[in-house]
C-alpha cells in the first residue's frame, strides 16, 4: 500500500519561548518563529495555544492564538503573525503584550511556564468567567435527554 505524502505548511510561534501541541496522542514542540508542520496539525496547534481570555464564549471560532498559519506566496495572509509577549506588572498581574503596544489581562493559561524566568513561573492567574454549559449560555436549563445525553 502506498503511503500518502503529507503536505507541510509554515506556522509561526508568535512567542519567544517554545510551545507545544498534541496530535494523535503525540506531543509536538514549536520553536519561536517559523516551523514546518503537516497541514493536518494546524488547527490542533492553533486551538491548543489560545491566548486565554480572548475567546468569544458565544462563538468559539473567535480567539487569538499563539500560533499563526503563514500564507503561501501569492495568497492573502489571514492569520496574525505579529509577536506576542507576556509581561508581569508590579501588582503581580500578567498581561499579554501585542506588537502594536496593546495589552490585555491574561486569563486561564496553557503555556508551560518553565521557559519563563522565576518571576513568571509561580504567578496564579484568576479564572475568567467563560460559560461552560450550554444552559448557561442560553439561560435555560436543559435536562440530560434534551442536551444529547444517552438515557431519559
Amino acid at each position: 500500500m502506498a503511503q500518502r505524502r503529507q503536505e507541510s505548511v509554515i506556522v509561526v510561534n508568535r512567542t519567544s519561548v517554545p510551545i507545544a501541541y498534541m496530535f494523535d496522542g503525540a506531543q509536538y514542540m514549536l520553536d519561536p518563529g517559523e516551523n514546518a508542520i503537516p497541514i493536518e496539525h494546524v488547527e490542533f496547534a492553533k486551538t491548543q495555544n489560545i491566548v486565554m481570555g480572548t475567546e468569544n464564549p458565544l462563538n468559539p471560532s473567535q480567539y487569538v492564538s499563539l500560533v499563526g498559519l503563514k500564507a503561501k506566496p501569492g495568497q492573502k495572509q489571514r492569520d496574525d503573525l505579529s509577536q506576542i509577549e507576556f509581561i508581569k506588572k508590579d501588582s503581580g498581574a500578567v498581561e499579554v503584550l501585542f506588537e502594536d503596544g496593546s495589552t490585555i489581562p491574561l486569563g486561564i493559561e496553557r503555556i508551560d511556564r518553565k521557559y519563563y524566568g522565576a518571576d513568571l513561573q509561580n504567578v496564579v492567574i484568576e479564572r475568567n468567567r467563560i460559560p461552560l454549559r450550554r444552559y448557561e449560555i442560553e439561560r435555560t436549563r436543559l435536562n440530560d435527554a434534551g442536551s444529547g445525553a444517552i438515557g431519559g
